[in-house]
């Protein structure tokens, strides 16, 4: 994990951090090799919430058959997640979620989905680069937002890692993880989701050690605690 923290700002599209000008300096003509063609930028205004919608609609939750996707700059990963949640009426009785990024419209989300009774209980893996330039942007506004009734843990390190893990009420283990930050990041994305135990406990046992060593609230101790002093 040492050298996690060197690649946590690489979420950038390669070619548009590129100088057009660099791209056409030379002649591609009788070349082995092309100029890479330049992918169409997604506005704003087309990524919404139903391009996660549709996706959803796909899963039979009954059959417990996992997913694998590729999607595009259009889909947010962060509205999947909460359209999973909603489309299937589930509730999140443990949602583990790490990523590299967010933005102020997941953390919205999440505090809506919280309020109505869609998760229980929270805990977000961040890394050090996201916690340094946002500790007095979106940090705030995620302690300040979802910081209510003890549901929320913070842990903050070395940690580069995409995954989001969910124990829901009617005791399903799902692992969601592949390239996607929360938030949309206009480039081709790949993430899997799969209804396995194995992996769940493997990665909530991780995700546990993290928690509690890299933690950034201070919780009080619990009655089950106090019994195991």
């Amino acid at each position: 994990m040492d050298d996690l923290n060197e690649f946590e700002n690489n979420d950038f599209d390669l070619l548009a951090d590129i100088d057009d000008d660099l791209l056409d300096e030379g002649d591609f003509s009788e070349s082995r090799f092309i100029k890479p063609r330049q992918q169409k930028q997604f506005p704003s205004n087309y990524i919404k919430f139903p391009n996660a919608q549709k996706l959803v609609k796909k899963i039979d939750l009954q059959a417990k058959e996992n997913l694998f996707c590729i999607v595009d700059g259009s889909f947010v990963f962060g509205d999947f997640i909460l359209a999973f949640l909603h489309y299937h009426n589930i509730k999140a009785v443990r949602m583990d979620i790490s990523t590299l990024s967010l933005s102020m419209h997941n953390i919205v989300g999440l505090e809506n989905f919280i309020k109505k009774g869609y998760i229980d209980n929270l805990n977000f893996l961040i890394g050090y680069y996201f916690y340094a330039h946002e500790r007095k942007g979106l940090m705030e506004a995620l302690y300040e937002r979802l910081d209510f009734e003890d549901r929320l843990q913070v842990s903050v390190c070395r940690n580069h890692m995409k995954c989001i893990t969910i124990l829901t009420d009617r005791g399903n283990k799902i692992v969601i993880d592949g390239s996607a930050n929360l938030r949309s990041s206009d480039n081709l994305e790949q993430f899997s989701l799969e209804f396995n135990p194995e992996k769940y406990d493997f990665i909530t046992n991780f995700n546990d050690k993290l928690l509690e060593e890299f933690k950034t609230i201070q919780k009080p101790i619990t009655n089950k605690q106090i019994l195991n002093l």
